[in-house]
């Protein structure tokens, strides 16, 4: 099969995150065209984006075209990378008066620097290794604002104080 990718060049898209892109769609073992392969290759492309900072990367369309007599697809994909992006706000939801210092102070990333979703993991982690939080969600907004600055929204909820006694016990 082919996969043929469009929307990316003169888009603003490094040259070294196209060639990944390429090197993504080459490592796709070529076999039966199914949906997890299909959706795999996806995320990959928008994970490959992403990486090179643009963080609200996604695939605008995708078209199949099988050909029944060489059992093959041809796979055509519009992507839509957005703007380049960097670090905004940080927006806390479900804290308490108080916590929002301690949530802001375990940021791996200030605003401002280049928007890397490994810092988002990476913050994530940092929230639930304090033990007072449950459900800690770390995410990009959906819009950059002004120079690109996306936000990140931080959704946590405390752990109910009986929790922490029982842990404890």
């Amino acid at each position: 099969g082919v996969v043929q990718v469009s929307g990316l060049r003169g888009s603003g898209v490094p040259e070294e995150t196209l060639d990944l892109i390429g090197d993504t769609i080459i490592g796709i073992p070529a076999r039966k065209a199914e949906s997890g392969t299909i959706s795999e290759l996806e995320r990959k492309i928008v994970r490959r984006l992403n990486e090179a900072s643009f963080a609200l990367a996604k695939v605008k369309s995708r078209e199949l075209v099988a050909d029944h007599p060489t059992a093959t697809v041809t796979v055509r994909m519009e992507l839509e990378p957005g703007p380049s992006c960097v670090f905004g706000d940080i927006q806390i939801r479900g804290a308490r008066r108080g916590e929002s210092e301690i949530v802001t102070a375990r940021s791996p990333f200030k605003a401002g620097e280049k928007f890397d979703p490994a810092m988002l993991l990476i913050y994530r982690k940092r929230l639930e290794q304090l033990g007072t939080f449950t459900n800690v969600r770390v995410e990009a907004g959906d819009a950059p604002g002004p120079e690109g600055r996306i936000p990140v929204l931080v959704s946590i909820r405390e752990v109910p104080p009986d929790a922490e006694v029982l842990d404890k016990a």
